[in-house]
């Protein structure tokens, strides 16, 4: 057969032929009789050809011999004759699966994709619409999309289970459907089967539909609907809220969480997640527009939260937003590290709650200027909590806390050590600080890494024009050193942090063009392509950018990012 096969491929027809005839008389599978016509065929043997087919016509009473004759007809100009075969295998198809499925198979194989959707459809009105899916590859195969998201949501009507399928095969078509013409049909179709039916599982596929194009609005317009229509508990709406707040979508997300809180009542397992995705929401807010909020009203609503529900294992979580309001826009410093002391004895809690919260405490004594009471809760949670990876986060943040006081080499030590760590991004991030540090190994003073570590530890604690005097002082300074494209690096930050995205685009732009051999020079590339589309709105220079990070950072992990932001600004760029 590989040999036979190899024949064929290098159009060797000839040769081909004499060992599919030889396997089809060993072994009758129509399989390589198939083979063996085309070969024939394909060397203009016609009348052989058709000599041979009605010898076999005799012999077996297969009806695909029928579609064979035909195809050979066809390829003689025969037209009529050809028609008057395959109408035969039409007229005689009895309703038997297996039938069904080997005529249709025959016609698919000799692209005669219009008598194979027939032979399916009588196969559906005999068998329950059992069909349908072998109609989606028939129409995959003609290239009729319009009857194929037919086929596939008759098929999923009929199979709900296949549901996943169905959204993985859409999913599919939508990634490489350049100008939208799939997207549109999909929906239009998905909307008037609703309107003609209504069946939940369309419902559950526009729902689908629209998370996919990130249409929050439609996505819960009919999330709702079918949420009242059912009685359910608020479970699909609450699960769109989340991926809405994932992606940054607060109006969305504050839709779904209200429709939950106020239609559905406590008596929805999702009323109480609810309620503290609304404050986290106001948190949210705070940290992207501080100035627009009254921060004080947050809080207190916050506080009445708190009040109303107490404060328990299921409610502690609220606190870590809470404590950062407190400290950073109300400083409030005394009252957070109250609040969370209070929730670290709080009964039942877990391992990885009360280490977290301990880790919490310790950030806001940093943030308050005691930094010998972080690192003695850091080094606390290390203790009580040794097998668990938040061990590691503590270790990590006290080695960053012992850097801001300038112990250097302490600092160092704990991260050589977290190389190790399970966790990828810890491990990651030490190797960047022990390497940072490396690059200052004939300074045995620190002077410039303490310079820095001061300017990092007053970005930290939110007090951001310090932290650019010092910064700009450093570049003044040391304009030689390799420490420049880290500090524009933290400039970038700062400046993102103030909401001043040009000048956090220029100081990103300089490490691009004069520092292209720095570390964390491809993030800071990523970055600022990234600020050029979503908040500068030039998409040409985000475009640019990307494209460097593609060309010239091609083992970056930023790199594939970059491109798959590329494809999409493309796709905008031309919708036709």
């Amino acid at each position: 057969f590989k040999l036979a096969m190899k024949y064929f491929d290098s159009q060797e027809y000839d040769k081909a032929s004499v060992l599919f005839d030889k396997l089809y008389k060993k072994r009758k599978s129509k399989y390589y009789f198939d083979y063996y016509i085309d070969c024939l065929i394909n060397q203009d043997e016609y009348n052989k050809a058709e000599k041979r087919i009605k010898k076999e016509m005799k012999k077996s009473n297969n009806i695909t011999f029928h579609i064979d004759l035909g195809y050979v007809y066809e390829k003689e100009g025969k037209n009529k004759e050809a028609e008057k075969e395959y109408k035969y295998v039409l007229d005689n198809l009895k309703a038997d699966v297996g039938q069904i499925a080997n005529v249709s198979n025959s016609f698919i194989r000799r692209k005669k994709y219009d008598y194979a959707e027939k032979v399916l459809l009588k196969g559906n009105k005999w068998f329950s619409n059992r069909f349908w899916g072998s109609l989606i590859a028939v129409y995959s195969l003609s290239g009729n999309k319009e009857k194929m998201i037919d086929a596939y949501l008759n098929f999923v009507f009929y199979n709900n289970k296949q549901l996943a399928y169905v959204e993985r095969s859409f999913a599919s078509y939508m990634r490489t459907d350049a100008n939208d013409e799939f997207s549109k049909m999909l929906e239009n179709k998905l909307l008037q089967r609703i309107q003609n039916n209504g069946s939940d599982i369309y419902y559950e596929l526009l729902i689908w539909f629209y998370l996919q194009k990130q249409d929050y609005t439609k996505a819960l317009m009919f999330a709702k609907s079918i949420d009242m229509r059912n009685g359910e508990n608020g479970a699909r709406i609450y699960k769109i809220g989340q991926t809405a707040m994932q992606e940054g979508n607060f109006a969305a997300a504050k839709d779904a969480f209200s429709y939950i809180k106020n239609k559905k009542g406590n008596s929805s397992p999702f009323y109480n997640k609810s309620e503290k995705m609304l404050l986290k929401i106001k948190y949210e807010n705070v940290v992207a527009n501080p100035q627009q909020y009254n921060i004080n009203e947050v809080e207190n609503e916050y506080l009445s939260y708190l009040t109303r529900v107490g404060l328990n294992k299921n409610t502690v979580d609220v606190l870590f937003d809470l404590a950062d309001l407190e400290t950073f826009y109300l400083d409030k410093a005394d009252s957070a590290l109250a609040l969370l002391k209070q929730a670290i004895s709080v009964n039942g809690l877990d391992n990885n709650t009360k280490g977290a919260l301990m880790i919490k405490t310790a950030d806001i004594y940093l943030a308050s200027g005691d930094p010998w009471n972080a690192i003695l809760l850091y080094a606390k949670v290390e203790k009580d909590f040794p097998d668990n990876q938040i061990a590691d986060e503590a270790k990590f943040k006290k080695a960053k806390t012992y850097f801001y006081v300038g112990m250097i080499d302490y600092a160092q030590d704990q991260w050589n050590i977290l190389k190790g760590s399970p966790s990828k991004l810890i491990a990651n991030d030490a190797i960047y600080w022990t390497t940072f540090i490396d690059e200052f190994s004939s300074d045995s003073t620190h002077k410039v890494l303490k310079r820095f570590a001061r300017a990092d530890m007053y970005f930290y604690t939110h007090n951001y024009d310090k932290a650019l005097a010092v910064c700009d002082s450093m570049i003044t300074e040391n304009s030689d050193s390799p420490v420049i494209p880290r500090v524009l690096y933290l400039k970038a930050q700062i400046y993102e942090a103030k909401k001043d995205y040009p000048n956090a685009a220029e100081n990103l732009k300089e490490i691009a063009d004069k520092y292209s051999y720095a570390m964390w020079t491809d993030k800071a590339i990523y970055q600022l392509a990234q600020l050029y589309e979503t908040k500068l709105n030039d998409i040409e220079k985000a475009k640019e950018y990307y494209k460097k990070l593609m060309f010239d950072f091609q083992g970056s992990v930023y790199s594939k990012k970059a491109a798959e932001d590329y494809k999409k600004l493309l796709k905008t760029d031309n919708p036709q």
